[in-house]
């Protein structure tokens, strides 16, 4: 009877184990947080939201965030109406933060220059950095910036030095425009005092050997390096890996962020993607560029562009990857400055007119044509061998 009631128990054990066991394999799931409005600013559940947002498929979640951030966009920089982008960027987080969004959103708050959206603009700021914004040398200036212009409301002897700590952290983070600062309104007052000459003196190392265009320093430093080669596969043509936004503070270098339409038809957002190689007279630098069309497969460029590290001036560049239609796509390999492209043709395994992209999959890629090009030591890109039907879709070389 013992034995019997041994034999039971271990039998239970054994059971509940293997509950216990079934359970542990069972996969977590994961609901993503909501935001709303009242906590925009809570950088724990923020960051919880960007963290757990690792761990699930919100691809259609992130796309409508992207739109409403660029409607936020074309009201900021093209339309200039401030609250109204202060709006859209709000939307916009509250369907998905980005640390670009709160930093656009910081700079709209920042140029209302009142007390109340100054004060804000530093939450934003602070926010952004939470959240890993780059280049975090710009984060540091703007709230300088902030800092200073809010003393105007609130006079404060200590509000020195918190802007200079903030300008401290700018220059050791990349920044070193000192002629930009000076020039700078929104720091009117600071250049005049001792702690900044000060400052000037610690960083007097630092900006001599940094010389050239600093805002172009900044943004090539953004980047990350690229030791061994750059491989983007034909499989993975979306670059969705690559999530790092690059500020419209750099604009300059990049024609096509220029020439933006921000409208309900199209609008754009780039990527950093890799610094692929540097020498003494320039850069080659690698950045993405997704078309949001509201459709469930956006057009994505992924472009190659050589910069003079003098002036920051483009001495060529070129389209080097891209999902080009649901078809057509061009993948890259990109190592010591050769540059190998490869065409293919997309065949699906169900229409697609008839099956989303979501439940379909590529039955096969068909080779189309092929280039290999090189940078050569002036900055150029050059062909080195193309073969028949391959298309140039992208070379541009600056005008003397």
């Amino acid at each position: 009877m013992k034995k019997l009631q041994w034999f039971g128990i271990l039998g239970v054990f054994i059971l509940v184990m293997a509950c216990s066991q079934n359970k542990a394999k069972s996969p977590l799931k994961i609901k993503l947080l909501k935001l709303k409005e009242a906590n925009i600013y809570d950088a724990d559940l923020v960051s919880d939201m960007v963290f757990d947002a690792e761990e699930l498929s919100i691809d259609s979640i992130k796309q409508k965030s992207r739109i409403e951030f660029l409607k936020g966009i074309d009201l900021y920089k093209n339309k200039k109406t401030l609250y109204a982008a202060v709006r859209a960027f709000k939307n916009s987080i509250l369907i998905f933060p980005e640390s670009k969004t709160y930093y656009e959103m910081a700079n709209a708050l920042l140029d209302m220059q009142t007390k109340a959206s100054i004060e804000e603009s530093i939450k934003a700021y602070e926010l952004a950095e939470r959240i890993q914004f780059q280049p975090t040398s710009v984060l540091h200036y703007k709230l300088a910036c902030a800092n200073n212009l809010l003393n105007k409301f609130e006079p404060n002897k200590n509000v020195v030095n918190s802007v200079i700590g903030e300008l401290s952290q700018a220059f050791m983070n990349g920044f070193n425009d000192t002629i930009l600062l000076k020039n700078d309104a929104r720091l009117k007052g600071i250049t005049n005092t001792p702690q900044y000459h000060e400052m000037l003196v610690n960083i007097k190392a630092r900006q001599s050997a940094g010389g050239g265009n600093a805002l172009f320093e900044v943004f090539k430093n953004a980047f990350p390096v690229q030791n061994n080669k750059l491989v983007i596969d034909k499989e993975n043509i979306e670059m969705e890996s690559y999530n790092q936004s690059i500020s419209y503070d750099f604009a300059k270098f990049i024609p096509e962020m220029q020439n933006t339409s921000f409208g309900r038809d199209v609008s754009h957002d780039y990527f950093y993607v890799a610094k692929v190689k540097e020498t003494e007279n320039y850069t080659a630098l690698v950045y993405a560029s997704v078309s949001f069309w509201g459709q469930s497969m956006q057009p994505v460029t992924t472009t190659l562009a050589v910069y003079n590290n003098q002036s920051g001036q483009i001495i060529s560049r070129k389209s080097i990857a891209c999902q080009c239609s649901a078809e057509k796509i061009r993948s890259s390999i990109v190592s010591n400055g050769e540059i190998v492209m490869e065409d293919f043709k997309r065949i699906w395994d169900k229409p697609i007119t008839e099956v989303s992209f979501e439940e379909n999959t590529v039955k096969e890629y068909v080779p189309v044509s092929k280039g290999v090009y090189a940078i050569n030591e002036q900055g150029q890109i050059v062909a080195k061998s193309v073969s028949d039907g391959f298309v140039d879709s992208l070379s541009v070389v600056a005008s003397k």
